[in-house]
């Protein structure tokens, strides 16, 4: 939901049935007719003229030097940018830039943009409009994050591009109206990412938010500022001439292009008074140019000279970012309406056609700026608000409702403001993604006291958590459930109308991590709407079947798993596959079978490769369930090759345990948990999400430190998350109100600790009920983590015959599932115990469990004391041959040290060293040291190097 494209989200909330309760009147019943019609941008209304072809300016254009610079170099580069300020034809010149384009041949793209369009999700929307991309899964994805989308999207756009024939050029206008620190996610997509033979023009008045410098070093650049766009002398004189002029001197032009320093647009102005005003040269000589001059200019010279009509009619339709004669005459009343626009027209006063048929237009947006502060100080504000009014309702009954809602706003007009957002609410958030826009309009609306409706406070609340704003949008929910009550005050909480509701908190209860309040309100919602949505359905019994399994209720995490595959297999959409997919991972690794889990991961990832391209973001979340799945199987380097590759977008696009598996990887594979600035950075990513991620990494890292040696780091963390006290205090007190999830993590942490600390019964009491705990819900990892545990245990006890059958037991419960990880990460012991152990006392005797203990040895490169060389004693007795480290210990023992010394020597603790005594006094047949030493000397053990 940020950015962050969670997967929940892609399959949340897209209502595609109406919320109607008889024939109560509420928008939420429009909803659905609505969406289909506001998929597609009308080119014919404001919203759309001029969006997707080029201005269609009513004066010839003058030819400038930069113009004939692209006429004479041939193909276009790679990437063209023009800077400048308002004034200086950027517009203009890539207009110019298009015609040239579009004679060559190639395939061309117009965007312009205004500020209307400050994110990127509306950019994209409008991107995939232009080259002729729809949008992805409308009819089949749920409520689509548009940030979290963002990669996605732009993937698909990168392949579209990619397939288009011949040369392609996109030229987007206007780019610095998009204020969205993400717009370089696009912009060096289209630069780097797409063939040479797409390329594309872009006009702003700040720099451009791409990676310029490599684009100079590996493509072709061209970078126009101000100092090409300025108008010379002979540029001047052609514009001049052609708009009547021609009578004026060298003298008199050489004038203009010095007082204005070359400034197209004041240039202009001057052109426009010279042709209104009997006297061509009065006051060129006074004239500076400078941006201060240019209001006092267009006051004292331009305005003057009109009718005081027209400067009314002008006054009138300033606050109209564009405008058609039907609009004008509709909002001014002005019968002459017609007339003056034409009149405008005809004389090039900074006026744009907008669309091929001059239906639409615009002011030059220095000329607009002018006109609203010379009608702030002449226009009365009834008379303002009359005019807005009388705009805002043809708009609307022409169907142009972002407009009208602009103009509405503006006025203000409240009621009128309400019940246009409650048509665009769904359209503008799900749809088009724009976020940003309906946001600012519903605060301006609630801030002139506008009452919302129903869709507006619903879609309003998704806008809110699709940026993270979580708890704002909680209260949204409040607000809208109190309008329910109002518009159905006798519905039982179970009729159409409150499905979205309460769909939607769950869906944001599920991002909060409040599972326990999934666990409560999930089963409801799919008893009272079984016909519902597709991806509603599967979207609530996915977070229903996440939140079961964090609780270890596993029996109904498959249930409502099976309700969700069962809704999603109707649908042909790679996202809902992905989500079950995900879903069905979760509970299969939580569980312990990595096997399942990467085979319904690798279909879905193989149908989005093969549906979307290698590069699709939801590529990455995927993967991160993959690495986990490969980890736990043992392939420890793949699974960290993996996370490498997907952790940062996978991050950003999946869901907090779909995060945890990339993280716990990274974290407890070997070289990760040493770097402290990786542990930084994954510690940083954990936080992005709600209290368990933060509080799992954490968990894991203390077990890392104690792994490592690390004991006094370890219990300093464990103390930070109050669930230990030294010297050896375990605080399972302090987990009341967590998770199972958490609980279990938490225990398998204390349980470290409290070896580490010596605290030996208080350990195995933990494990035992752990343990079982583990085996009543079928957790097979955590049980193999415990059998291994209590082989530790038992070392540190001297119950060797223990030690064995511990670790007897976690092969049997790994060899189903090929569960390799904790051995791999338990080595020291699993190889200590191994080595020293005939691998009959093992006991292991189905083929299967043979099979996997034959691949721990492999895997460890050990192999049980059976099978090493014998040697006879004097008696002629076969007796099996020491170890290396049994008999550097006889060496040690020879020397007279006790066990603590020893101990010392080899860096060992004294349980281990007592471990090592009893397996050489059993190979030796004796039953003290002074036995074992008189035995090594017979066998001549001691002599051997």
């Amino acid at each position: 939901m940020r950015g962050q494209s969670r997967l929940a989200e892609h399959a949340a909330t897209q209502q595609s049935r109406p919320c109607t309760t008889d024939n109560r009147r509420s928008s939420m019943s429009e909803v659905t007719a609505e969406a289909s019609g506001a998929r597609s941008i009308d080119e014919n209304s404001f919203i759309g003229a001029g969006r997707f072809e080029p201005p269609r300016y009513a004066f010839t254009l003058a030819p400038t030097r930069v113009m004939q610079s692209f006429e004479a170099a041939g193909p276009l580069p790679k990437v063209t940018t023009i800077v400048a300020p308002t004034g200086y034809g950027k517009t203009v010149l890539m207009t110019q830039i298009h015609r040239l384009a579009t004679a060559s041949g190639a395939r061309t793209f117009w965007l312009g943009i205004d500020d209307r369009e400050a994110d990127l999700p509306m950019i994209l929307t409008l991107v995939e409009h232009a080259i002729g991309l729809s949008r992805l899964d409308l009819n089949s994805a749920s409520i689509e994050d548009p940030r979290g989308s963002l990669p996605h999207r732009v993937d698909r756009m990168i392949a579209h591009l990619a397939r288009l024939p011949g040369e392609v050029v996109i030229f987007i206008d206007n780019i610095n109206s998009c204020s969205d620190p993400g717009l370089s996610l696009l912009l060096d997509a289209l630069t780097f990412r797409t063939p040479n033979t797409v390329k594309f023009c872009v006009t702003s008045t700040d720099p451009v938010p791409f990676d310029s410098g490599r684009a100079r070093i590996e493509m072709k650049l061209r970078r126009i500022t101000v100092s090409e766009l300025g108008f010379d002398f002979s540029t001047t004189a052609a514009m001049l001439r052609a708009s009547g002029l021609d009578h004026l001197s060298n003298e008199h032009i050489a004038t203009v292009v010095s007082k204005t320093e070359g400034w197209p647009a004041a240039i202009r102005l001057i052109q426009l008074i010279l042709s209104n005003e009997g006297d061509n040269t009065e006051g060129l000589e006074h004239f500076s140019g400078a941006d201060a001059d240019l209001a006092a200019l267009l006051s004292r010279r331009l305005i003057a000279s009109f009718d005081p009509d027209l400067v009314d009619f002008l006054h009138d339709i300033a606050e109209l970012r564009g405008f058609s004669v039907e609009l004008a005459a509709a909002a001014t009343g002005n019968p002459r309406a017609a007339h003056w626009v034409r009149f405008l027209v005809e004389r090039n006063v900074l006026i744009v056609p907008l669309d091929r048929g001059q239906t639409w237009f615009r002011f030059h947006s220095l000329f607009r700026q002018f006109l609203l502060a010379d009608a702030a100080g002449r226009q009365t504000p009834e008379r303002r608000r009359q005019v807005l009014l009388a705009a805002t309702e043809w708009l609307r009954a022409k169907g142009d409702r972002a407009y009208a809602l602009e103009l509405a706003l503006a006025a203000p007009l409240p009621e009128q403001a309400s019940a246009i957002l409650e048509q665009l609410a769904r359209p503008m958030v799900r749809d088009r993604g724009d976020l940003s826009t309906f946001t600012q309009w519903v605060e301006q609306a609630k801030t002139l006291g506008a009452t919302l409706g129903l869709d507006t406070l619903l879609w309003y609340a998704w806008a809110l958590a699709f940026n993270r704003h979580y708890e704002r949008a909680g209260v949204t929910l409040d607000e809208l459930a109190g309008r329910i009550r109002e518009v159905a005050p006798d519905d039982d909480g179970k009729g159409p109308l409150w499905s979205p509701h309460r769909m939607a908190q769950i869906i944001f209860n599920f991002h909060l991590d409040r599972m326990d309040a999934v666990r409560a309100e999930a089963p409801g919602w799919l008893a009272d709407y079984p016909d519902a949505g597709t991806f509603d359905f599967a979207a609530v019994a996915g977070a229903y079947a996440i939140a079961s399994a964090i609780m270890h209720d596993f029996q109904t995490a498959r249930r409502a798993l099976r309700l969700a595959q069962d809704s999603i297999i109707r649908v042909r959409s790679d996202y809902g596959l992905s989500w079950v997919a995900s879903v069905s991972a979760i509970v299969e690794l939580m569980q312990g079978d990595p096997i399942e889990a990467e085979r319904n991961l690798r279909d879905a990832e193989e149908q989005v490769r093969s549906n979307i391209g290698d590069s699709a973001a939801i590529v990455s979340v995927l993967t991160l369930g993959r690495a986990r799945a490969a980890a736990d199987t043992g392939r420890i380097t793949e699974a960290v090759e993996m996370v490498r590759q997907a952790i940062e977008q996978g991050i950003n696009e999946g869901i907090l345990d779909t995060a945890w598996f990339g993280i716990e990887v990274a974290l407890q594979c070997p070289d990760s948990g040493e770097d402290q600035r990786n542990i930084e950075v994954l510690q940083s990513m954990a936080r992005r999400y709600a209290r368990r991620l933060p509080f799992l990494v954490e968990l894991a890292l203390i077990r890392c430190a104690l792994r490592h040696g690390r004991t006094a780091d370890a219990m300093d963390k464990a103390e930070a998350l109050s669930i230990w006290s030294r010297p050896a205090g375990f605080h399972p007190e302090a987990l009341t109100g967590f998770s199972a999830m958490e609980r279990s993590a938490a225990t398998l942490a204390g349980i470290d600790l409290l070896m580490a600390a010596g605290s030996l019964r208080e350990a195995e009491t933990l494990i035992e009920q752990e343990l079982r705990s583990a085996q009543d819900t079928g957790r097979r990892r955590d049980q193999i983590e415990l059998h291994l545990l209590q082989t530790a245990f038992m070392l540190r006890s001297d119950n060797q015959d223990g030690a064995i059958k511990a670790l007897a037991r976690a092969v049997v419960t790994a060899s189903k599932r090929h569960l390799m990880r904790s051995f791999l990460e338990q080595r020291d012991l699993v190889v200590q115990v191994i080595q020293s152990t005939p691998m009959k006392k093992f006991g292991l005797t189905l083929p299967a469990d043979l099979a996997f203990f034959a691949k721990i040895c492999d895997a460890l490169g050990v192999s049980p004391a059976a099978s090493r060389p014998q040697t006879a004693d004097n008696d002629g007795y076969i007796v099996e041959a020491p170890t290396p480290r049994e008999i550097e210990l006889l060496q040690l023992l020879d020397s007279g040290l006790d066990n603590s010394q020893i101990a010392s020597r080899l860096s060992l603790s004294v349980p281990t060293v007592k471990w090592h005594l009893y397996n050489i006094y059993s190979k030796l047949g004796v039953k003290n040291r002074a036995g074992a030493l008189a035995k090594a000397r017979a066998l001549r053990v001691l002599h051997r190097q």
